[in-house]
C-alpha cells in the first residue's frame, strides 16, 4: 500500500517541469465554481442521474497499477497507454491497433503482452 511519505518522496524525485504539469492538472481538477464544492470542476450532465449506478463495468485501477503506470510514463511511455496496459495486467495483456504502445512496451522490456492487431484485412 502506498502512503503519503512514499508519494511525497516520489514527487520530490520528479523532474520540475513534470511536477509543474501535474500541479497544473490538479489545479484544473480542483477548480471551484460559484456554489460548487472543491473537486467538482466539471458539471454533471443534465442527462445523468446522480443516484444511478455507474455504467462503467470494468475493474477499478489499484494504487499498485497506478504506481506502475506512472513509472512507465516516467520511462517514456504515453500516460494513457501506460494506464491501459497496467490495468490489463501481465497475465491478460492487451490487444491494440496502436503500434506505439507495442513499441514502448518492447523498448521498456515489459512482461506485459501486447498484441498488435492489423487494421487491414488479410
Amino acid at each position: 500500500m502506498i502512503d503519503a511519505e512514499q508519494i511525497c518522496a516520489k514527487a520530490k524525485s520528479l523532474d520540475p517541469s513534470r511536477l509543474q504539469t501535474l500541479a497544473e492538472f490538479l489545479d484544473i481538477l480542483m477548480t471551484r465554481r460559484d456554489g460548487e464544492a472543491a473537486g467538482d470542476a466539471f458539471a454533471q450532465s443534465a442527462f445523468e442521474d446522480p443516484t444511478a449506478a455507474s455504467v462503467y463495468q470494468g475493474k477499478p485501477l489499484t494504487l499498485e497499477q497506478m504506481r506502475t503506470a506512472v513509472d512507465w510514463y516516467e520511462a517514456g511511455m504515453d500516460f494513457a497507454d501506460a494506464l491501459h496496459l497496467a490495468l490489463a495486467g501481465a497475465e491478460v495483456g492487451l490487444a491494440t491497433l496502436d503500434q506505439g504502445i507495442r513499441l514502448s512496451a518492447d523498448r521498456l522490456d515489459l512482461q506485459h503482452r501486447v498484441v498488435l492487431i492489423s487494421a487491414e484485412a488479410d
